[in-house]
């Protein structure tokens, strides 16, 4: 059933409901500064209304909330809103909800309001200076307790002895703490933190202290410029100490010389000009900054030397204080101070034999620059230059005709003002004359007046001549020579003949030779009267020492024997190099007596007789006698001839009695002595006996040797062998065969010593010895490095065990790292090893040589020539750089101690994927120039410099300047870079920080001012001439050239154009002649109508049977003059006759400087006058006669002085367009300019 149906049987009724709580408010406190809501909200019926009261100060509710707010939302709600909580919030709070019904709900809350710690003042900034007291005062509010502390770098800032902490007591809301620092230092300086706390947190206050320093040192000073009594001073700006920028008020620029006299100047920037400097003068230059606080300290001092010119006076007092025999010690006292015009940078040593006899003889002096050290002379920054560059420069403001020094200097050295210098180099016992003069950065000086001396004797460097010898008797050997002819080095006093007998395997060869130093203790040294010959009595090797004669008797020789010999000639100085060996032989003789000649029985009617060679045999043995006696027949000689191969003869038929035998040798010359006599007695029993005769046998290392032990007996004997009194094992290597022969193979070391075979039968024994000797090689040489130089290193060695036989040679061995290995075969125990590469690491070993073989390999010694890769330059020392190339002074390179043999020169634009290659063997020169650079770029250079000691890369970075030509800068070629924005070129970086451009530029601006004026004052002297310079306009063109051009080029052909030229912005002018055509278009000097230029460029056109043919061009069109280049007669007479640059040469016939148009284009005033002008040096001849006539004369003398034989071209008129108006007047006088850039050759 619906509601409406039955609606009138129901009547709705409401019950009242009081308010109640839904959400109660409660006490609240809250930060100063925050937010604080705290809601309220009721429920009833009827809905009831809540409000909020604040009670006042009198106690009254109010709904005053200063600030706060009320917010309503739906239904009985009421919310207090404290958006920024401050102090006078704080109290208590009524929240009510009616609703009639009852008697309502109310309820009181209290806010408070906490007050954390906050600063009043935050963030003060405090300036002190330095050595002051700093005051910083911390102010702090906040509810109580508060602490507050100082803290600084992270930690609690105690008081101390620089620091005072002051509380000023805590009032109710607020507390103060003061810090005081004392003597306040740059270090002080900094952020000092406050902290503050209470119960409701904790806050911090920055307090920034400056320290007001004296400025620092001003730093980079530099002199950009000067002349002879000025310098231009440039620095950066200082910082105060602490590193905060400090305010400079003035500079204090100061300058002593090393006189100690000085002098100061105040500016206001950072640069200067200080004047008022005296010429050839070294100052010392340095800068002080001032602000409020003080001065810093003074600045780097920079040395400046003013402008010099060559020395006047020449070095005085020249000595010769000491001669050796190659080398002269010179002294000298340098030129007047007054007279060397700056500091001197060295002298020039000339040197010239001075033994001549006759004066077509007489030679020039030979020079050698010596360059002075900083310690001695020079100021520091000319010693940081080397030596090469000086060296090159002198030489070329040398001009003196010397020929090549053959000598050096060294040990040059400075003392009390007194200089010293060694001459070396020089010949022993030569006459020289020597002469001195001083150089400066401008030149030379005089020379000194001569001083001669004599070089001092010296051994003879040469060996005497024509060495040769004869035998006189198998003892006596005669041996003449011839003096030297060069090198003898002084006055020969006497002779030395080494001579050494040589072993039977030396002879044909050569063999060390003994000199007086190394003769063995047993050989004598045999000194000649005034006897024509000497004489020495030993066998195996002596020295000889002639004081007269050319000759040498060696006596008491061994006969049949080879000698090596060998003279030196000795000065008083000492004994000389000696000759090549040469090998003598003496005769030979009759032979000394067989030894140890034995007999024994060998049966019972029967005796062997052996024995050995004799001791000297003294020539080739012809036969053995044998001789025996018996005692039954003594007055019966029985005698025996064998062949010399035969050492043992059998003899027979012997009965009981005694017999007696001896032996003797023969040679060629005849029969020698006889040897000792054995006997014997023979018996009916043959005991064992051995024949064999026991010797000392001396065997090669790793040879077989056999040892004889033949013996004979009845019965047949045994043999037994015992090696040094031990019995003998045998193995593989020794053993008995044959005979009883002993026989060892492969000799070892451990096989020598003595053998004894003992024969032994029934009746009795017998033995023979021998004592074995096995010859070795020699043990390694210990090898040593003594000393080294660039070209060479001397070893010593040393060799302990000689093998048993004299060691013979020694052969060295060695070689670079990546070369083949060299040999060197030397029979002293020193040697130098010449010839090397500076700088070079060598490895050296050693093999020594006796008469059996050579030794093993020494130990590789390693050593390191003198001498290191080439160092590179700054810089500033090795490149300057104009528009269009890069010029490099080689000779700034330090060689490191090798020469430079030569470099290798790389390019390319600054980032850039490429190198170009410039050469990869550029020869040492003082400067080589990297061409085909584009003006206003970045370049990358890299140049690498070879010696032997390797390779040293560097790495440059260069700009080239732009060119500026007339009212703005000429474009590169390549068209890169945007014509119309002439008025705003690129600037490289750094470009206008240079001086090298800001000085000029200064002094360029300063003269074109000047030349504008004289420009001025001339046009206004030359309006009388106006109607003639109109009428000149309409002559015909030689009576214009001779009017208006007091000298021409008559080679320069000029064709007519096409068209004259309406627009007064470009100019076109064409030149024939017998090349092809040229077309030139010219940047106007300034913009017209004030604006930019229009894109313009310089071409450049070959046109060649109608075509045209592109070729790159530069120009330099217009160049501010210098002052030093208005010469006198300019600044005398600006208002006259002037005769193009272009037609200026040098000497060598080239161009000067000059102009782009030949001459006859400035006939015409319609062009824009760029054509620099100056005054000539010689009047033209004066017109006397018709035009005809005096334009033959005019021609006439053009071609006597201009014309060159090898250029024949003419020149007409070009058919220009006719101005309109006034004819311009001829401009009279403009002063005389020099580009900085050369022309290109085809202009």
């Amino acid at each position: 059933m619906s509601r409406k149906k039955y609606s009138h049987y129901f009547s709705p009724t409401f019950a009242a409901v009081p308010p109640t709580w839904v959400t109660e408010p409660r006490d609240a406190s809250v930060a100063l500064g925050e937010a604080l809501v705290v809601p309220c909200s009721a429920r009833g019926f009827p809905q009831p209304k809540v409000t909020w009261l604040r009670k006042t100060a009198s106690g009254e509710w109010k709904d005053e909330f200063r600030g706060g707010r009320i917010w309503r939302g739906h239904g009985s709600n009421a919310t207090l809103s404290l958006p920024r909580a401050a102090l006078d919030h704080e109290g208590s709070y009524l929240c009510k909800a009616a609703n009639g019904v009852g008697s309502g709900l109310s309820r009181i809350i209290t806010i408070t309001v906490d007050e954390p710690p906050w600063f009043p003042n935050p963030n003060p900034r405090i300036e002190v200076d330095v050595g002051g007291t700093a005051v910083l005062r911390c102010r702090v509010r906040g509810d109580q307790p508060l602490t507050l502390r100082w803290v600084r770098n992270g930690a609690t800032l105690p008081a101390g002895p620089r620091h005072d902490l002051r509380d000023e007591g805590a009032g109710v809301l607020e507390a103060v703490l003061e810090l005081s620092v004392r003597h306040v230092r740059a270090a002080d300086a900094g952020v000092y933190l406050c902290e503050a706390s209470n119960a409701h947190g904790t806050r911090t206050a920055d307090f920034q202290l400056h320290v007001m320093d004296v400025p620092s040192a001003p730093s980079d000073v530099t002199v950009v410029g000067g002349g002879s009594r000025h310098v231009v001073l440039q620095w950066l700006e200082p910082t105060a100490t602490s590193g905060q920028t400090s305010v400079v008020s003035s500079y204090n620029v100061s300058y002593v010389t090393d006189d100690g006299l000085s002098n100061s100047t105040r500016v206001e920037g950072p640069h200067a000009r200080v004047d008022g400097l005296e010429p050839a003068t070294v100052y010392r230059l340095s800068v002080v900054a001032h602000n409020r606080v003080g001065s810093s300290k003074s600045s780097a001092a920079v040395i400046h030397k003013t402008l010099e010119e060559k020395p006047s006076g020449s070095p005085r007092n020249v000595k010769i204080t000491s001669t050796t025999s190659t080398t002269f010690r010179l002294s000298w006292l340098p030129p007047l101070p007054n007279s060397t015009h700056g500091t001197l940078l060295g002298y020039h040593i000339g040197v010239r034999d001075n033994s001549f006899t006759r004066r077509e003889e007489v030679t020039t002096y030979s020079f050698m620059p010596i360059t002075l050290s900083e310690s001695d002379e020079a100021p520091a920054h000319l010693s940081d230059h080397p030596a090469e560059l000086l060296t090159s420069h002198v030489m070329e403001q040398s001009r003196l005709e010397v020929s090549p020094a053959n000598f050096t200097v060294g040990g040059v050295s400075s003392s009390g003002g007194i200089m010293q210098a060694t001459v070396e180099g020089l010949n022993p016992f030569t006459r020289y004359a020597l002469v001195l003069r001083a150089y400066n950065t401008e030149g030379t000086g005089p020379l000194s007046p001569p001083v001669t001396s004599t070089t001092a004797e010296d051994k003879p460097s040469s060996p005497p001549l024509y060495v040769s010898c004869e035998f006189l008797s198998s003892s006596t050997l005669l041996v003449s020579w011839s003096p030297p002819t060069r090198g003898a080095n002084g006055i020969i006093t006497s002779y030395r003949v080494a001579y050494k007998k040589l072993m039977d395997s030396q002879s044909g060869v050569s063999s060390p030779l003994f000199t007086s130093a190394t003769l063995p203790s047993s050989d004598r040294v045999v000194h000649s009267g005034t006897s024509r010959h000497a004489g020495s009595d030993s066998t195996t090797g002596g020295l000889v020492v002639v004081t007269d004669g050319l000759t040498a008797r060696l006596v008491a020789l061994r006969a049949y024997s080879n000698y090596s010999v060998s003279v030196a000639a000795a000065t008083a100085v000492g004994t000389g190099v000696m000759s090549d060996v040469i090998i003598c032989s003496t005769k030979q003789d009759v032979p000394t007596a067989p030894t140890s000649i034995k007999i024994v029985q060998s049966g019972p009617s029967s005796a062997i007789v052996s024995w050995n060679l004799p001791e000297e045999p003294r020539g080739v043995l012809t036969q053995y006698t044998v001789k025996w006696v018996k005692d039954g027949a003594p007055n019966r000689l029985f005698s025996k001839i064998l062949d010399p191969q035969t050492t043992h003869l059998v003899i027979r038929d012997l009965s009981t009695q005694r017999v007696e035998a001896w032996v003797s040798a023969a040679t060629s010359v005849g029969s020698g002595v006889s040897s000792e006599r054995v006997s014997l007695m023979p018996k009916t029993e043959v005991k064992a006996g051995v024949w064999s005769v026991g010797s000392a046998q001396g065997v090669a290392w790793k040879q077989d040797v056999r040892l004889p032990c033949q013996a004979v007996g009845d019965p047949a004997p045994t043999k037994s062998w015992t090696h040094d009194g031990k019995q003998l094992k045998f193995d593989s290597r020794t053993s008995v065969v044959g005979d009883g022969f002993l026989r060892i193979l492969d000799v070892q070391r451990s096989n020598g010593g003595w053998y004894e075979c003992t024969a032994t039968n029934t009746y009795g024994s017998d033995s023979v010895r021998y004592h074995l000797t096995v010859l070795m090689p020699p043990s390694p040489p210990s090898l040593h490095v003594t000393e080294t130089t660039p070209s060479s290193v001397r070893l010593q060695w040393r060799v302990s065990d000689d093998g048993g036989t004299p060691v013979q040679e020694v052969t060295l061995y060695y070689r670079a790292t990546g070369w083949d290995t060299k040999e060197i075969r030397v029979t002293e125990e020193t040697h130098t090893v010449g010839g090397l590469k500076c700088g070079t690491l060598y490895h050296f070993f050693a093999t020594a040589r006796n008469a059996i073989d050579d030794s093993e390999s020494s130990q590789v010694v390693q050593a390191h020539t003198k001498g290191r890769p080439p160092e590179p330059p700054p810089q500033f020392q090795f490149i300057t750089t104009n528009s269009t190339q890069a010029t490099l002074y080689l000779t700034q390179w330090e060689d490191g101690g090798c020469p430079i043999t030569h470099f290798r020169v790389q390019y390319r634009r600054l980032r850039a994927p490429e190198w170009t290659i410039v050469s990869n063997s550029v020869p040492v020169m003082r400067t080589y120039a990297v061409g085909g650079l584009e003006p206003g770029q970045q370049y990358e250079l890299r140049v690498s410099a070879h010696n032997s000691a390797g390779i040293t890369p560097a790495a440059y970075s260069v700009t080239t300047p732009f060119l500026h030509g007339a009212g703005g800068v000429i474009a590169p070629i390549d068209g890169s870079w945007d014509v119309g924005s002439l008025n705003d070129p690129p600037v490289s970086p750094g470009l206008w920080d240079d001086p090298r451009v800001v000085v000029p530029g200064v002094i360029s601006a300063t003269a074109l001012l000047f030349t504008i004026i004289t420009l001025c004052v001339c046009t206004r002297r030359s309006k009388p001439r106006e109607q003639e310079a109109a009428v000149d306009a309409k002559k015909s063109l030689p009576e214009i050239e001779r009017s208006t051009l007091v000298k021409r080029k008559p080679v320069i052909t000029t064709a007519s154009t096409d068209g004259p030229s309406s627009s007064s912005e470009t100019s076109s002018v064409a030149y024939q002649n017998h090349t092809p055509t040229h077309q030139i278009r010219l940047l106007q000097q300034a913009p017209p109508n004030g604006g930019r230029y229009s894109k313009q460029a310089i071409e450049l056109g070959a046109k060649k049977n109608g075509g045209v043919q592109q070729k790159g061009f530069m120009a330099v069109v217009y160049q501010a003059p210098s002052l030093h280049d208005v010469d006198e007669a300019n600044m005398q007479n600006r208002c006259g006759s002037y005769e193009t640059l272009s037609q200026r040469t040098t000497t060598d016939g080239e161009s000067d400087y000059g102009s782009v148009l030949p001459p006859g284009v400035m006939s015409d005033r319609t062009l824009p006058l760029y054509q620099h002008y100056r005054q000539p040096r010689h009047k033209a001849q004066q017109q006397t006669t018709s035009d005809a006539q005096g334009f033959d004369k005019a021609s006439m003398n053009d071609r006597q002085l201009y014309e060159r034989p090898q250029l024949e071209q003419h020149y007409q008129r070009p058919q220009l367009a006719k101005p309109k108006g006034k004819v311009p007047q001829p401009i009279k006088s403009i002063a005389k300019q020099r580009p900085q850039q050369e022309l290109p050759r085809q202009v």
